[in-house]
């Protein structure tokens, strides 16, 4: 901070406006909390006093890597999509009502205080682009966007993973490792199916927004935060609150700038837009001549009712291109009236110690159906014990109540589905 010159201060100021996605440090001998609060608001990632202790030191710079090269295993850090891409195609109605607030909210993200957003939707109405739109607009867009899904980490693992901890924390933790929170520093966080966060992390995340601090597990040292939190949900706040599993006063503070997403079943002709756009998107990564779609295949499009909406979109068409032999695909190489049914048996052979071979047939698979029935069958074999469920699978149970919640299966249901137990 007491660099000749200039101060540390501006060449942070100036460093920043260079390059938003440099990570910086601070230290100094003469620091004080005003100043430390100050080089945080600007954009540094830490700040340290001297004398440094350098296995610390080393713990911060291989945090700081860690997140860049490996985006800390869970979260994931990635430059914003660019203003004029693709991410918010849609003519209909709604998405433009969705594109203005977008453009509005991302103003807002600017400041310190900038306010907290929640995106509500059905699964795959794409809730992950919009986060990654706002970011991309809004003056943060150079800064990090590191990105949690609640529901892929345990959660004996998701504290740690958000607030980070210092050396000596707990057994295996040889070095401090900076949180996600610190680690989007400058940027945006964004907590993806936050509905699902346990009561002790409602608490926390809580006093984060409120504060502006975070303090790592083990520490005693409260850090400033300059982030812009988004949270999205697929499940009904309002109810999670009635029945007491969500904090009402975390979500009036998460509903300050609510952005409802539409489902797919309700934008009318933006299916074919979308259609197009994933044509083109996978014609490009397999390779492939870019086909059209005949005239019997659009209107199915347009028929269909998409209850996985543009994620389920965009593996349709996925499939149709990897299965078209010629630059035409027709309404059959959709496979529409097999989407959603479930009524299919699962085509997985037991293959002894090279895993399961997966028959696939030749109108292709829909992987949510898949996913679905495997978790079914899980369900059927140990009588709808869905703690026994997830060992079986090989994820936590928190991921696979999102899963169920998100194909409305129950523990009931799978105990009675003879079906599934058949397969």
């Amino acid at each position: 901070m007491q660099l000749p010159r200039m101060s540390g201060m501006e060449f942070l100021v100036r460093a920043r406006h260079l390059d938003h996605s440099i990570d910086i440090v601070s230290m100094t001998a003469f620091g004080s909390i005003e100043e430390s609060v100050q080089a945080m608001k600007h954009g540094a990632l830490d700040y340290l006093l001297k004398p440094i202790d350098l296995d610390d030191l080393k713990g911060l710079v291989k945090g700081i890597l860690d997140r860049r090269q490996e985006c800390h295993g869970h979260g994931h850090a990635a430059p914003a999509e660019g203003h004029g891409g693709t991410d918010l195609l849609g003519k209909s109605p709604a998405m433009q009502e969705v594109r203005q607030l977008v453009e509005l909210v991302a103003q807002a993200g600017a400041g310190h205080e900038a306010p907290t957003v929640i995106l509500t939707g059905e699964t795959g109405t794409g809730k992950g682009v919009i986060a990654r739109a706002l970011h991309a607009r809004s003056v943060r867009a150079g800064a990090p966007f590191v990105e949690v899904n609640c529901t892929a980490i345990p959660d004996s693992l998701l504290e740690a993973e958000l607030f980070g901890y210092e050396r000596g924390t707990f057994t295996d933790a040889k070095t401090a490792k900076v949180g996600l929170f610190e680690a989007a520093t400058g940027g945006t966080l964004f907590l993806d199916e936050i509905g699902y966060l346990k009561p002790e992390l409602q608490v926390k995340l809580l006093n984060v927004i409120e504060e502006k601090r975070v303090r790592r597990l083990g520490s005693t040292q409260e850090r400033p935060l300059n982030v812009w939190i988004l949270a999205a949900t697929n499940k009904p706040l309002e109810q999670a609150v009635a029945e007491g599993t969500f904090r009402e006063d975390l979500y009036f503070r998460l509903t300050v700038m609510p952005i409802a997403l539409p489902p797919l079943r309700q934008r009318g002709e933006d299916v074919l837009l979308l259609a197009e756009h994933f044509l083109q998107r996978f014609a490009r990564r397999y390779q492939r001549p870019l086909p059209h779609l005949t005239a019997d295949a659009r209107a199915a499009l347009l028929r269909y009712a998409w209850p996985g909406n543009v994620r389920e979109l965009a593996h349709v068409i996925e499939r149709a291109v990897l299965l078209a032999r010629a630059e035409v695909i027709q309404e059959d190489m959709l496979a529409l009236h097999k989407a959603g049914t479930g009524d299919a048996p699962l085509p997985i052979r037991n293959a002894g110690g090279e895993g399961p071979d997966i028959e696939f047939p030749s109108h292709g698979l829909v992987l949510e159906e898949v996913e679905k029935a495997l978790i079914k069958k899980a369900l059927a074999r140990v009588q709808g014990n869905a703690s026994q469920a997830a060992r079986l699978l090989g994820i936590s149970r928190n991921t696979l109540r999102y899963r169920m919640e998100k194909y409305g299966l129950s523990p009931s249901s799978a105990q009675v589905d003879h079906a599934a137990a058949s397969l």
